[in-house]
């Protein structure tokens, strides 16, 4: 077995007659059995095997991370170009460049991206709403005027998303989103028939106030509705 051989040295010996021969010289090293691994060692090894996976883990959400921004940016680019209903998954998949199964591997079909995107941003609107100021019929201007900044925030991902027949879907979410979180902080206002008519009114008209006057500067739309929201205030707000 030369695998325990530790060394080998060649000499050469003089003989009388003046040859040389040539004599292997082998030294043996007994083969002894590997120790177990000890408990530090195994300690060692798992928290390899655990850098390992962190990385690997690390790296494909990189991946999948660049993978779902060029299927967004390449929906939001269709998408300014043309309605929904003519976006192709091939299309976007080309723009994109991936294969058609990575998309269905974050996407169940166009539609379900887009509502994605419009759940996303009507989620932005409603954060930048401050939450700081009162009841909004105890101060509807303030009200008036958060909705538009947020409105205003998010105005290039409304106009693709939201166009052509997609408008009035907005005004709708965000109307019963904007309810939803006014009901829950002010529990008086789920059994008033009266305020929840005035929050459509609000709501709905300063949503398309925006939509259909964005031609204007933003401080006069501001302006002109907060003195319709404060002359409509004494038919809400009983002191």
């Amino acid at each position: 077995n030369f695998s325990c051989i530790k060394s080998v040295k060649i000499h050469s010996i003089l003989l009388a007659d003046n040859r040389h021969w040539l004599c292997s010289l082998v030294y043996y090293k007994k083969k002894t059995p590997a120790c177990p691994p000890t408990i530090s060692d195994k300690w060692r090894i798992t928290d390899d095997l655990k850098k390992m996976s962190e990385k690997e883990n690390g790296y494909m959400d990189i991946r999948i991370e660049k993978t779902e921004k060029a299927i967004r940016n390449a929906f939001l680019e269709l998408r300014a170009a043309k309605p929904l209903e003519k976006i192709t998954v091939r299309e976007l998949c080309s723009l994109a460049c991936i294969n058609k199964s990575t998309f269905y591997s974050h996407y169940e079909d166009i539609y379900a991206l887009s509502q994605t995107l419009e759940s996303e941003t009507i989620t932005a609107v409603l954060t930048n709403i401050s939450r700081q100021q009162e009841a909004p019929f105890k101060d509807p201007d303030v009200f008036t005027r958060n909705l538009y900044i947020a409105l205003v925030s998010n105005h290039s991902l409304i106009n693709i998303l939201f166009s052509g027949t997609e408008k009035s879907h907005l005004g709708d979410c965000l109307e019963a989103e904007l309810k939803r979180l006014i009901k829950e902080n002010f529990p008086e206002y789920q059994n008033d028939p009266e305020k929840d008519i005035m929050l459509s009114f609000c709501i709905q008209g300063c949503f398309h106030a925006y939509l259909n006057n964005q031609d204007k500067e933003l401080d006069m739309l501001i302006r002109v509705s907060e003195v319709i929201v404060q002359k409509l205030a004494p038919l809400y707000i009983k002191e």
